[in-house]
């Protein structure tokens, strides 16, 4: 049974509150947004109203299609030409292409399905999945790295335009955009570290050690390679048992789009959410200190799924290597500091993304 608390035809309240109502008068607010997460079918339609993008971008969602553009033209072009070229063989695990063009004012854009599926980054951070249920998830990850490894090997005469070894790109990008953080902040290169009270290298002496890990010939670890797999990139369909990824960067480089690279920087991704507290970063769910005094240390919960990291990392193998991999984790600490520069506008994360590539600088090259 249903009735109005007021005479004012707004809104019907079920009729408990409507007597609770004649008691203790509640007031009547208007709201210009209403978003309903009573139910599954409306969750994922309210969803579409509150989109997570950054500042450089656009995104324009309905319960159909979600079309993205933004300032820098050539990546959304890069993400565009990796979605048109990805073998069909691979094409399960994404969103169709629905179209691509150019706005009116000439920025590009491109258009695919809405996929109503939760992220990894919501099920990891906020979700309370069993363990077993994890490594199906995590399971599925490693799947796709693999299905897209053998793609590649059937790909074999397929180039790879100017690709340069993974150490040499990783190297190269840390240092520019390290050196664009320290010139940020007015820091010095030369500075030195603590983590947890042990002192640490410079910051550009640690960039330095942990390429020297990362070796290996590129034609060697040639892949399909989405280029930004971590979680918040990752959807899951629990129904397909099967991963679906968006925002691919079509160019590792950033000069010659590909779909083509070095499966390493995919796994290290996972890994950058799995093991290196990425997605916790973003939601604020970490504790850090000492950082103005240069000794820092860096918390994040235990009482979740990054507790059970070491447990879940086992789900993924690819080509023998684990999230674990003292190579793997080289590339996870250059993922941290070349993006220090990139959040400018969010100086907390700026100050916890360094932190963290001390604490596992620390953690995987000092206490070893």
């Amino acid at each position: 049974r249903w009735c109005t608390v007021t005479g004012v035809q707004t809104c019907a309240l079920p009729i408990s509150v409507a007597r609770y109502h004649r008691v203790r008068p509640l007031a009547e607010v208007r709201v210009g947004r209403w978003l309903d997460f009573g139910h599954l079918q409306t969750y994922y339609r309210a969803r579409c109203g509150v989109s997570i993008q950054r500042e450089f971008n656009e995104l324009d969602i309905d319960f159909r299609r979600i079309r993205k553009s933004g300032r820098d033209g050539a990546k959304i072009r890069a993400e565009a030409d990796w979605f048109e070229h990805l073998p069909a063989s691979l094409r399960s695990y994404t969103p169709a292409l629905l179209g691509q063009g150019l706005r009116s004012d000439g920025r590009p854009w491109y258009s695919l399905e809405y996929l109503p599926l939760p992220t990894l980054h919501e099920l990891y951070v906020f979700g309370s999945l069993a363990s077993g249920t994890w490594r199906g998830i995590l399971g599925a990850c490693a799947e796709f790295l693999v299905d897209c490894r053998q793609t590649a090997r059937a790909m074999s005469g397929a180039p790879v335009a100017g690709e340069p070894a993974l150490r040499d790109l990783i190297a190269r990008k840390t240092d520019e955009r390290l050196g664009a953080f320290l010139r940020q902040r007015g820091m010095s290169a030369g500075a030195r570290w603590r983590y947890a009270g042990t002192p640490l290298p410079p910051l550009e002496e640690i960039a330095r050690i942990t390429a020297q890990a990362v070796g290996g010939d590129p034609a060697c670890h040639r892949s399909i390679v989405h280029g930004d797999f971590c979680f918040t990139n990752i959807f899951y369909d629990f129904r397909t048992q099967r991963v679906r990824v968006i925002d691919p960067r079509g160019s590792l480089d950033g000069r010659h789009n590909s779909v083509l690279g070095d499966w390493r920087y995919d796994l290290a991704k996972l890994s950058h959410s799995l093991v290196g507290g990425y997605d916790h970063i973003l939601a604020g769910r970490y504790r850090l200190e000492g950082f103005d005094e240069r000794d820092a240390r860096l918390e994040f919960p235990e009482d979740d799924a990054f507790g059970r990291q070491r447990e879940l990392a086992d789900a993924i193998v690819v080509e023998s290597m684990t999230p674990w991999d003292t190579e793997i984790i080289a590339i996870v600490v250059h993922l941290f500091l070349s993006m220090l520069p990139l959040h400018s506008d969010r100086p907390d994360r700026q100050r916890a993304f360094l932190a963290n590539a001390l604490r596992l600088f620390h953690d995987h090259f000092v206490r070893r």
